[in-house]
């Protein structure tokens, strides 16, 4: 687009300069806003992760039956003590220590899945539940099944429906 070297078409290429500038200086507020609550939200994040890890550290961990179990709970909790290492190292480096928060959750869960015995132990469901359950539990297996049947007959259709197109075009050919 060409400007106008007209007084006109300089006021009009200078108006949309200004408005430009306008929407880039409004864009950065809104960017530095949201960062600014984004920053807020890690900080909230750190400081319930580290309440978490004082707790957590007053935690008495349930001894496993069987050995091979023991040995890999014990190397899940040395990787945790070292991913808390190096958190406590680079705290002043948010972007390094939100990958380091998420590798540390992650041998959690890791150490979470090695407690079979536990959960029994902390959720408790009555029989009634469990029934229910069950019963939920079939229902969606049976609704998958219908959805994939329904599925293959669509399929089917389309099928038809494309042998048929063919066979018209072939027809409107002759």
């Amino acid at each position: 687009m060409s400007i106008a070297t007209s007084t006109r078409g300089i006021v009009e290429y200078l108006q949309r300069n200004d408005t430009l500038v306008k929407q880039i200086s409004e864009a950065g507020e809104e960017a530095a806003v949201k960062l600014k609550q984004l920053a807020q939200r890690i900080d909230a994040g750190r400081r319930e992760a580290e309440e978490l890890i004082d707790e957590l550290g007053t935690v008495e961990f349930v001894v496993a039956r069987s050995s091979d179990v023991r040995v890999k709970q014990q190397e899940l909790l040395d990787q945790i003590a070292e991913v808390s290492k190096d958190i406590q190292r680079f705290n002043a480096y948010p972007q390094i220590t939100a990958l380091l928060y998420a590798q540390r959750s992650e041998f959690y869960l890791l150490l979470a899945n090695t407690f079979n015995d536990t959960v029994k132990e902390v959720v408790s469901f009555t029989q009634q539940e469990i029934d229910d359950l069950n019963v939920l539990l079939r229902r969606s297996v049976l609704d998958a099944e219908a959805r994939k049947q329904k599925a293959h007959l669509l399929d089917a259709g389309i099928q038809l429906a494309k042998l048929a197109f063919k066979l018209a075009g072939k027809l409107a050919a002759v």
